[in-house]
């Protein structure tokens, strides 16, 4: 639609303007600007499917989409699974076998690869403190922390923490 090509066109000239200029905050501007795009083109995508199936089902499902959306715009509430069946207005076995019917992954593993996604972000693009963002990802202490970032990402988080300094160089 019309509106949707504006609010494109929109995101994408402010998009272009964060990153390339020089402004206090830009990562985390370029960073939240390119969710917000990625998360319009789905909607687009979404609508324009007739027979939708696999993630894209799950977005737009009323109790497992609830759930997504929760998961991907967290912040100091730290969800479980109980807590995600309830917002999504399921029982928890229930929305268990779904979740991972639709999405392909167990809510608690999903929740917690995403969490660790989000942490290796901030490790390479802030200098937030290592127990900051350890606790950001729902671990109470560094050690936790660094055995979960080295079996997910086989590196350790000083190693992804050193590819910002060197990028800065």
């Amino acid at each position: 639609s019309t509106a949707d090509l504006h609010r494109h066109e929109a995101l994408a000239n402010l998009l272009i303007e964060e990153s390339s200029g020089s402004y206090p905050g830009k990562r985390l501007m370029v960073n939240h600007l390119s969710e917000v795009f990625f998360v319009q083109l789905l909607r687009v995508h979404m609508r324009k499917m007739k027979h939708s199936n696999g993630f894209m089902a799950a977005l737009s499902d009323p109790h497992i989409g609830v759930a997504l959306n929760l998961i991907h715009t967290e912040t100091d509430q730290k969800w479980t699974v109980e807590g995600l069946s309830s917002a999504s207005a399921m029982g928890r076995t229930a929305f268990a076998q779904k979740f991972a019917d639709m999405v392909g992954d167990a809510p608690k593993s999903y929740l917690t690869n995403t969490r660790l996604i989000r942490a290796k972000g901030r490790l390479q693009n802030s200098n937030d403190s290592m127990i900051s963002i350890a606790e950001g990802a729902g671990y109470a202490s560094e050690a936790a922390f660094g055995k979960a970032i080295r079996q997910q990402f086989n590196t350790t988080p000083g190693a992804l923490r050193k590819t910002l300094s060197d990028s800065e160089k």
